[in-house]
C-alpha cells in the first residue's frame, strides 16, 4: 500500500504539481486499498517517515503518535 501512496507522491513531484492527502484519497479509493481517509493519511506519514530516514533527516513525530485525535 505504501507503493502506491509513493507512487502519487512521486507522479506528483516529479511533474511540480501539489496534493492534499484527501485529493491522495480518492486517487487511491477505487483501488480498495484503504478503507477510510484516515488510512491514507497514515500512509502518507508513514511514508514522509521512511524517506526522512533514508535521507538522513529527522522525523518529528514518535512511531505511532499521530497528528490528529481518532
Amino acid at each position: 500500500m505504501l507503493w502506491m501512496v509513493m507512487e502519487i507522491v512521486h507522479g506528483n513531484l516529479a511533474s511540480g504539481k501539489k496534493a492534499t492527502q484527501r485529493e491522495i484519497w480518492y486517487r487511491l479509493k477505487p483501488t480498495g486499498l484503504f478503507s477510510n481517509p484516515a488510512s491514507v493519511s497514515n500512509a502518507v506519514l508513514d511514508v514522509c517517515s521512511v524517506v526522512s530516514a533514508q535521507c538522513g533527516a529527522e522525523w518529528p513525530m514518535k512511531p505511532g503518535e499521530q497528528p490528529w485525535p481518532q
